[in-house]
Parts: structure tokens; sequence; C-alpha cells
């Protein structure tokens, strides 16, 4: 990252503006900008979005303890009619015209750049809040508590918060608790959670099909074993799993890799093992698609440092987790 530059800016559309004027190479902006950036700039491409990585952002709204304290029924009521909406939206073609109709004449915005944007959201229902405010025991996803403790992390890097306060303190979930008695909202079919994506079965094809991000991870097992031990499963935990959660709509590949010590043929199915080894445990702990991996084992064939030095065959006693979307 170190010959990399960034830009500040303070919102979505300026960021688009420095994309099209050539201020910068890449920027992060919003629907429907990030079309005209593409029409804008010959070559241009949407590097990753939410369609892929569907557990990185979330919208929320903003109160004050004594402002909810005092007006809490009304609060409810306005969420309850909220994700009635959202759910009718999610489903109803017509009622979603008509919604970018108002918006659009609310916002000054063409009808159809704000139908560009809206359709290209899954809008939040009350089983969604229920999962993302941690009272869904069965969730294995990425709650707001994990986005957000990943967020004051990013943020304190970057400079753009000195101390985040913890999620405990900012998050009320007691609102989602008094729409969760509504029975007639809770059972409503059209407040049902967003389905997880569903993946074909991998092919070969696919286990050379380039990647547009990876991840390396070296997980230690014993001479001639592939079964994780509980390092490796930590690790795992640590490293990947959020990744995983977060990039729900892509591909991963794990590819297996060993140095050349030993018989090379022995090197590769042992390599296919472990990687094998990691998918299990990735399916079995978080509840993932089985499709939604390509396993692949290399044995010595991708080194990535010299094997005639310790240090070379540690590097390339490695796990190689790539997205593909």
């Amino acid at each position: 990252m170190k010959d990399i530059n960034t830009y500040k800016v303070s919102d979505g559309v300026e960021a688009a503006s420095a994309f099209k004027n050539g201020q910068v190479d890449a920027a992060v902006v919003w629907a429907p900008d990030d079309e005209d950036c593409v029409k804008a700039i010959s070559g241009a491409k949407v590097l990753i979005s939410t369609k892929t990585a569907t557990q990185i952002i979330a919208d929320g709204l903003l109160i004050t303890d004594a402002k909810y304290n005092e007006k809490k029924d009304l609060f409810v009521k306005l969420a309850k009619a909220w994700l009635e909406g959202n759910g009718i939206l999610n489903v109803d073609a017509s009622a979603r015209k008509e919604a970018n109709a108002l918006f659009a004449k609310g916002f000054n915005f063409p009808e159809d750049v704000a139908a560009a944007s809206a359709d290209k959201i899954r809008f939040s229902t009350l089983a969604d809040n229920k999962q993302f405010f941690g009272y869904d025991a069965t969730y294995t996803g990425v709650t707001g508590e994990k986005m957000y403790g990943k967020m004051s992390v990013k943020y304190t890097e970057q400079e753009l918060a000195k101390s985040p306060a913890p999620w405990r303190n900012v998050s009320d979930g007691s609102l989602i608790e008094e729409l969760l008695k509504d029975n007639t909202l809770a059972n409503n079919s059209m407040q049902t959670a967003a389905e997880a994506p569903k993946f074909a079965a991998p092919t070969k094809a696919d286990e050379q099909v380039q990647a547009q991000s990876s991840k390396v991870v070296s997980l230690t097992f014993p001479t001639a074993g592939y079964i994780l031990d509980d390092d490796a499963q930590t690790l795992i935990d640590r490293e990947v799993s959020s990744l995983a959660q977060a990039f729900a709509g892509a591909r991963i590949r794990v590819e297996g890799n060993t140095d050349n010590v030993g018989n090379p043929a022995a090197n590769k199915a042992l390599s296919f093992k472990r990687a094998q080894a990691v998918v299990n445990y990735l399916i079995r702990e978080y509840k993932f698609d089985k499709n939604k991996f390509i396993i692949v084992g290399n044995g010595p064939d991708k080194p990535v440092a010299d094997n005639s030095t310790e240090e070379g065959k540690q590097a390339n006693r490695r796990t190689d987790f790539q997205f593909i979307w």
C-alpha cells in the first residue's frame, strides 16, 4: 500500500466527480454514479460492488436516547411502516416504480436515475434486522457488532476516528425487540431474511479462472497430516471467515501448497486434502454453501520462494484464498 496515495472526499458524489475528472485512478462511489463513471472513462470498470460484497456496509438511523424514550411508540410505528414498505418493494415491481417516481420528485432526481439505484437494492426486512442486531441465535453471518468492530479499526487506522465507542454504547435493539413481538409483522412472508447466494457446482475451468483478490494464510500441519488443529482453526476464524462472509456473492478458490520435499504426486494429494480440510471447517462452522468453494491441491508446483532455504520452504507451505466473481 506504500505506492498508493489516498484522496479523501466528503461524499460519494465528490468521489465520482474526482474519478471522472481524472483526479484519481479509483474511487468508491454509490449507484448510479458507478454507471456514470464507467461511461465517462474509457476502459473503466467496476472492480467490486455490494452485489458481491453484500456484508460490508449498513445504513442506519441515529437518534438520541432522550428523543427515543420520549416518543418511543411513534418510532416503533414508523419502523413498522418502513419495514412493511420495504417488504413490498422487494417483491412488487409496480410498487417500486411508484416509489422511484416519488423519490425522484422529492429529491429532484431524474426518475431513471432513481430507478438505476433502487433497482440494485434489496430493502431490509424485520428478519434482516433480527440477524443484524444479534437476535437470531442460528445466524452465522455478519452482525452489526462484527461490522462495527471492523469499521472502528479501519476508521482509526485512517485517522477518521480517534477512539470509537464500543458497539454496546452506540446501538439499541429494543425497537427490534418490540417489532418482533408483533406477530402480524414477524410472520409476514415479505419480512423474511435475505437468502444466502447459491452457487453452481465448481468445474475444472473454475480452477484456472483469474482471481480478483487473494489472501495468503500459512496453516501449520503435522508432517504428512491434514487435520486442522486448534491453532489452525483459530487462524481461519481470524483471517478468513469474516472475508468469506463479507464477500457473500464471491466464489473462493482454496489452494493448498507445499515445499518440494518428498514425492511430488504425494505432496499434491496432501495439499488437496489440506485445502479440503479448510473448506470442510468453513462449511461446518459458518454454514457456507459447499459450492462456494473451489478446492485445488498444487503440491510443490506453485512456489513463491526458493526451496533451497528453510525460510523458502516455510513460505511455500501455504494456503491461498482467492476470491472470484
